[in-house]
């Protein structure tokens, strides 16, 4: 049986061109879902969207390693660029790593904070438009402010975080 493909699936799929990685991207929504049955690629899609063709890589797989889908010695060995395979490195947050240590050091660099800030973008979207509002939301936002506040402080002294 062919999984029903959504609308919003096939905004999503509709800027990729390369019959390869379309198809990559189909089989990833098709079989990939969220518990809530949402396709889990659509969120890496997203941010991937709203950045310069450079940072796309990493953007679809900046939640891979984190998942626990793939390792970055494993996104190296499939042919993953040094380069995309850094700026993975610097958006999987470590066991151990406290939210705010987790979001400096991936704000470090110039692509790291695009990359990061394009992620919160789209958590912050999906977040605002449930309803109602949980607490749990409610808590979410909160951290996700706070994050993009410390991304933008460190943007404004090129990289660098300084207690305020």
């Amino acid at each position: 049986m062919t999984p029903r493909i959504s609308v919003a699936t096939r905004r999503a799929l509709a800027p990729l061109r390369d019959p390869l990685g379309r198809a990559l991207a189909i089989a990833a929504i098709a079989f990939g879902r969220s518990p809530a049955g949402r396709a889990k690629l659509l969120h890496s899609l997203r941010v991937a969207l709203s950045l310069p063709d450079r940072l796309r890589p990493a953007a679809l797989l900046h939640d891979v390693v984190e998942a626990g889908a793939f390792e970055l010695r494993d996104l190296a060995g499939l042919g993953v660029p040094p380069r995309t395979v850094h700026w993975v490195n610097a958006l999987t947050r470590r066991p151990g790593e406290t939210y705010l240590d987790y979001i400096r050091r991936a704000g470090r660099t110039a692509a790291g904070r695009a990359l990061k800030l394009a992620d919160l973008a789209d958590n912050v979207a999906r977040r605002r438009a449930r309803r109602p509002l949980r607490a749990a939301d409610r808590r979410k936002l909160a951290r996700y402010a706070e994050a993009r506040a410390v991304l933008r402080s460190m943007a404004a002294r090129g990289g660098q975080w300084r207690e305020t």
